[in-house]
């Protein structure tokens, strides 16, 4: 018995150190975050160009601190509340994985929407957009460079839908103070 409280402190020192490395090789083998789908976000983008239903617009700006303009023959000042929130739309897409089926059935041939942006550094990102997913919670999309076919959410369809029916021109709501 008086053996056992003189290992007493010994034995509480390595259960206390199994439990550390226990924890650390936990952190360590974890499965890592999936990298952003498509990495057009606010802080990057330089230029987005969207289409479809027969409709093309392009945003563009010169630099991540100048103002977002509409292009065309006479660009125009964007609204940049709403170039931001398309934006954080398409930076926050999690796509999920769909149900077999082939790429003309999954509207990918031609695509229903197409959507580019260029970003800081000289990287660009092709998004391809096509038929909804059954149950209509998301669309058939496809990411070039990718060979996977996804399902994003229709909550990023749906802006790239609204954009270009009711282009973002203007600066948009001042602040009432």
């Amino acid at each position: 018995m008086a053996r056992w409280w003189r290992l007493r402190p010994a034995l509480t020192l390595l259960l206390g150190l199994a439990v550390v490395v226990g924890i650390v090789l936990s952190r360590t083998t974890q499965s890592q975050p999936e990298p952003i789908y498509l990495p057009c976000g606010t802080l990057n983008t330089l230029a987005l160009t969207l289409s479809g239903g027969g409709r093309s617009l392009i945003l563009d700006r010169s630099d991540l601190n100048s103002p977002w303009t509409v292009g065309g023959p006479t660009p125009d000042l964007a609204d940049q509340v709403r170039v931001d929130e398309l934006l954080d739309h398409l930076s926050l897409i999690l796509p999920s994985s769909p149900p077999p089926g082939s790429a003309r059935a999954r509207g990918l041939t031609p695509p229903r929407l197409q959507v580019m942006c260029r970003v800081q550094g000289g990287g660009s990102y092709n998004l391809s957009v096509g038929n909804p997913s059954p149950g209509g919670a998301g669309y058939y999309a496809e990411r070039s460079g990718d060979s996977r076919v996804v399902v994003i959410p229709a909550v990023a369809v749906e802006s790239i839908d609204r954009t270009l029916v009711l282009p973002p021109i203007g600066p948009g709501p001042s602040p009432s103070g």
